[in-house]
Parts: C-alpha cells; structure tokens; sequence
C-alpha cells in the first residue's frame, strides 16, 4: 500500500505512475483483511494507510467506515491516552510511534469531517495523550518535529472551534469578540512556527494550509450570514453590519500555496507534498470565499472591518483590496480544473466558480473597487 500511495502521489508528475499506483493496490487488497482483523498498533497503521490511499482515490473505498474502524481500534488501543505504565496496551511499538499514530489518525479525521459536515469520532475531551515531540516557539530551520507538533496542535484548535461553531449543544450566537478571540489564538501559533530564512518545504506547506483553511472555517458562519441577510431587500435591524475581511486574505493565501505547490519541479521539496481530494475542496472553498466577498461589496451594505492588527477589534469600515483578485481567480480556476482532471466529480464545482467569477469580477471592476 506504501508502494501505492507513493505511486498515486508521484503521478500528477508521471502520469505512467497512474498504471503501477492501481497495480500495488490490487496486489495489496487481498491482505487487507488479515492485515487489519488484529487488534494491533500495526492493524491501525494499515488503516491509515487505506485511508491516505482513499484520499487519492475516494471511489476506491468508503473513507468514513475506514476512519470511523481506525478511530474505535485506536482508543481501544489506548493510544488517545498517555500511558501509565509498561502495562498497557502494544509498548512493542515506541511512545513517539503511538503519538505520531494517533495525532495523524485525529488530523485525517478532522479535516474529512469538517469538509463533509460531520462530528468528529474522537472527541477532543478523551483525548489526553500529548503531541509527538516538543512545541518550540521560534523554530530553526530544519526543526522539522518541532514542526510536526505545532501542526498537530492546530487541527486540535480548529477541532474545538468547529465544535463550538457547527455543532452546539444550543442556539447560541458568538459576538464578534468571540471570533476575534479565536483568531488571535490562531495568529499566535502561525507566528511561533516561522522561521526565518526557511526553504518552503511539505511540513511548512502544511502548516500554512492549516492555517488560512481554519481562517477561512472560522468566518465562514459570519460570511453565511451575511450572505442570507443581503438576500432582503432591507437589512433586518439586528444584521452585523461589518464582519472580519482575513477569511478573504486567508483564501487568497491559500489559492497562492496551492498554485506554488502544484507548479513546483518533481524533485524539489514541495514535490512530494500529497494534492488529494481535500486539497480540491480547500481550494473550492477557499474561492467560494473570494466570490463570497466580492458579492457583499458590490452590494455594499455589510462592509468590511479593518484588518485585526494585534488582534484589537477597532469596528471601523475598510474596503478589501481587490487589486490581486483577477490573478488569484484566474490561479483558482487553473487549480479546479486541475482538481477536476483528477477527480472527475470536481467538474460541477469548477463549472460553479466559473459562472460566479464571470458574473462577479466584471461588476467589480465596474464599481472601481478591482
């Protein structure tokens, strides 16, 4: 399945790779049952590996049953909590390698439920196992397990502020303070993984995808409802009259990663990085968001905040800049049909972009503000 995945990955490359990717996996399938029927650290390492496989190929097999299976096997294994003793659970296989196992297992799970709109199966309260190697303020170059922790430490923030958002025991409604609060938290953690001077490479990638999508999740309910307010031809009285603009940037930012990464040389450090399907829809999502923003201020009636500067919330207006929008649109429509070449039920959403950037953008420059 290793064999299969480097292939899958390798292809967008050598698209000869395409021939020996389905070759592995079929030479792999009929192990697949004994591999997986133990109750065993290595039984969950080889449904990770199904599960990273299905992510290249989401026809080939049903992601949620294979993450919900790895999620039951790895708290029966006891690898959501720190261990006590040399009693539990598998100590054949290392501390690191159990932590690595589970914090990689709970990032595939989040990501994968919070792109289709499900709950989590590992709930953040179980969880009290810590991260592999240390959170490093201040990172060196090369600091790649310094790295590997703070990235698994977001996806455990944004898990909570997911919960909170789209999945509420109640109706409650989150001040803008609230939102503010958390992007701050956010801002804080991307600040402690820069490094000065680093060569871009798959776990810096990573982390700035981590990032600009939580961004971009966190103002999404925000950036609904305004949405649904302007659909009226006047605004109810007690519609947020200004929201956040960094979902905005986020999305911008993130068109640009995406655009490094698939134009980067096969052999350079960002040529192993994975473009799966949920690459595809961070991408979709990420210009939705572009779109979103352009139609609330041609309509004009919820403006835009001042960026958030330190995190202070000054509530003063301040018109987005536009003047990169044509480029990153553009690269975003590249990019979709480059998702929609791969994963054949990407057409409808690059189709869907493409009527809203053409009727968006001429109206934007129109109105001058592009």
């Amino acid at each position: 399945m290793i064999c299969a995945i480097a292939c899958a990955n390798k292809s967008r490359y050598m698209t000869h790779l395409s021939a020996s990717d389905a070759e592995f996996y079929e030479s792999g399938l009929p192990h697949v049952q004994a591999v997986t029927s133990s109750v065993s650290g290595e039984s969950l390492q080889a449904l990770l590996l199904l599960v990273l496989y299905c992510l290249f190929h989401p026809r080939k097999g049903d992601i949620w049953k294979l993450l919900d299976y790895a999620c039951r096997l790895s708290v029966e294994l006891g690898y959501h909590a720190e261990p006590q003793d040399s009693a539990c659970n598998d100590m054949s296989i290392s501390l690191s390698l159990r932590k690595n196992t589970f914090w990689s297992l709970y990032t595939n799970e989040q990501i994968v439920a919070q792109i289709f709109g499900r709950p989590c199966d590992l709930a953040g309260y179980i969880i009290s196992t810590d991260y592999p190697g240390t959170l490093i303020s201040g990172l060196s170059p090369g600091a790649e397990q310094g790295l590997t922790a703070h990235r698994y430490r977001i996806f455990y923030l944004r898990g909570e502020i997911y919960g909170e958002l789209f999945l509420p025991t109640d109706s409650a409604v989150h001040s803008l303070e609230w939102f503010v609060q958390r992007f701050v938290t956010l801002s804080q953690w991307f600040e402690e993984i820069q490094v000065d001077g680093a060569e871009a490479n798959i776990e810096t990638a990573t982390c700035d995808v981590a990032f600009h999508s939580t961004v971009i999740i966190l103002f999404q309910p925000l950036l609904i409802c305004a949405l649904s307010d302007t659909k009226e031809a006047e605004l109810d009285p007690s519609a947020r009259r200004l929201i956040p603009s960094e979902n905005y940037r986020s999305a911008c930012q993130l068109i640009r990663t995406y655009w490094n990464i698939v134009r980067v040389p096969h052999d350079s450090a960002l040529g192993l990085y994975g473009m799966t399907i949920m690459s595809a829809h961070y991408i979709y999502l990420a210009g939705l968001t572009i779109m979103a923003r352009a139609q609330l201020s041609i309509d004009g009636r919820v403006k835009s905040l001042a960026p958030l500067d330190a995190g202070t919330l000054n509530e003063v207006a301040q018109q987005i800049d536009y003047s990169e929008i044509f480029e990153i649109s553009g690269s975003c429509l590249v990019l979709l049909h480059w998702c929609a070449s791969r994963w054949r039920g990407m057409v409808g959403m690059m189709d869907m972009y493409k009527r809203l950037s053409e009727k968006l953008l001429p109206l934007l420059a129109r109105s001058g503000m592009a």
